[in-house]
């Protein structure tokens, strides 16, 4: 059922966290603030999706082939994704739907800030690959284990993989994850809750996907994915606002 007809969040505390590696030109080490958020513990599947878009599908694999516009329409990124009116895009949807237990509608969905992704995928780690929970033991993610904790070679069920340390899966492969910011080459953003505002024309997707060789799937890799177009290597997950 929290694959399909409810949504599991993981609160990241208000702190200071180290993103970036040394070995990412684009994404050097560097240490950023936040104000604290909670994100989805699975990316978004397609039963998820069905449910609040209208449809039939129950399958658990990652909602995949949709597009940024499509999640959350063509509307100002600085503002809240259910101001923009323009067609009724997923984050507009879900934030008329999603009721917690006491009836109460929630609202604050969004797509992660880069920054906002990255944090919660190192799970304060500092390594490429981040720090993964096998047989109950946080384990550090290398090229030669990445097998435990990373999807590649064909899409997969969310969650059939080792989740990273602080309890979230598929953070590296399985599919790409869109995020809010614009993509610029070099990936040094500080600011957690603010997406970069470029161009517009594509958006940052981040930790690798089923295609990439295992040597490659990281919580450091960078894409870049066209704000209007689908593509079935990508997919996304959900945070949430602190209330």
């Amino acid at each position: 059922e929290y694959k399909t007809g409810k949504l599991v969040l993981k609160k990241i505390p208000a702190n200071s966290y180290t993103i970036g590696h040394n070995d990412d030109s684009d994404n050097q080490p560097r240490t950023v603030m936040t104000s604290g958020y909670w994100i989805g513990l699975f990316e978004v599947t397609k039963a998820q999706y069905a449910m609040v878009m209208g449809g039939t599908d129950t399958a658990t694999t990652p909602k995949n082939s949709v597009s940024y516009k499509t999640i959350r329409g063509t509307g100002d990124p600085t503002i809240e994704p259910t101001a923009d009116v323009s067609f009724d895009n997923f984050m507009k949807v879900l934030c008329t739907k999603c009721v917690d237990a006491a009836g109460v509608t929630i609202k604050g969905f969004d797509l992660p800030t880069e920054v906002q992704w990255e944090i919660a995928a190192r799970a304060d780690a500092t390594t490429r690959y981040g720090t993964y929970l096998l047989n109950r033991h946080e384990t550090v993610g290398t090229a030669e284990n990445v097998a435990d904790f990373a999807v590649t070679g064909t899409v997969a069920a969310v969650g059939t993989k080792c989740p990273n340390a602080w309890g979230l899966f598929d953070t590296a492969g399985n599919v790409a994850e869109l995020c809010r910011d614009d993509y610029a080459l070099a990936g040094d953003r500080t600011d957690v809750e603010t997406p970069y505002s470029g161009t517009g024309i594509s958006k940052v997707v981040r930790g690798g996907d089923y295609s990439y060789s295992a040597a490659d799937v990281s919580v450091a890799d960078r894409n870049t994915a066209m704000t209007s177009l689908g593509n079935a290597r990508f997919g996304f997950r959900l945070v949430r606002t602190c209330p």
